[in-house]
């Protein structure tokens, strides 16, 4: 029922009030809490002040930082979202969270890829709230271009992204970032920017560090 303190389980934990920490190998579940919950999949909690971190979704009435992939928060933000970027993918994602933090998962093309020009995205992000139109997201994503059969394309990178809010669904956001870049597919060496913070090439292998831009509009339901 009522529960203070640490609570550490191989698969579950469970609570009605908790206040302290939860870390379970599969899922947490309380009504109230006041701390933080960590699983390697699943937190569920009714009201939180505080973290929920999960490998995949965290539920809840009402997270302001939940941190995971998808966070179904009832009184949070959900939203569709379109962006592109410097190395010429499109990506389609859905992205929800609370009040300063959110998830990102989508899927997308790249124009560039000489293969398999499938995307797969996923990252976290944070908000700074500033005005009621405006805010900073900053955004750590991970991105696959290819597949495993075809010597894929990794991008990996740090987003800083002034975001302005137009009525209240949409919002338009654009900025840059840093990124990494890598590949084992020689053939795709066009799709790697011309200018590089630093480069390493050899005949197995593509590396790159370089600023891009990235700018995108969401749906917010």
């Amino acid at each position: 029922n009522r529960f203070s303190g640490f609570q550490m389980a191989g698969l579950a934990n469970t609570a009605a009030d908790m206040n302290g920490f939860q870390f379970a190998g599969l899922m947490n579940k309380a009504k109230d809490v006041n701390g933080f919950q960590f699983a390697g999949v699943i937190n569920i909690a009714k009201n939180v002040r505080g973290v929920q971190f999960a490998g995949l979704i965290n539920i809840a009435d009402n997270s302001d930082c939940p941190i995971g992939l998808i966070n179904i928060i009832k009184n949070g933000e959900k939203g569709i979202a379109v962006t592109y970027d410097a190395i010429g993918t499109t990506v389609v994602s859905f992205r929800s969270g609370g009040k300063y933090t959110y998830g990102i998962l989508g899927a997308g093309y790249n124009h560039k890829s000489s293969n398999n020009s499938l995307v797969t995205e996923g990252g976290l992000g944070a908000h700074i709230p500033v005005t009621s139109w405006f805010r900073i997201n900053n955004e750590l994503k991970f991105t696959c271009i290819g597949n495993n059969t075809e010597e894929p394309v990794f991008n990996a990178g740090y987003s800083l992204l002034p975001a302005f809010r137009i009525g209240k669904h949409i919002e338009l956001f654009a900025g840059a970032g840093i990124n990494y870049m890598d590949t084992k597919d020689m053939n795709n060496h066009k799709m790697f920017p011309n200018h590089s913070l630093w480069k390493k090439s050899d005949s197995k292998r593509l590396q790159q560090l370089y600023v891009g831009y990235q700018f995108g509009l969401q749906y917010i339901f």
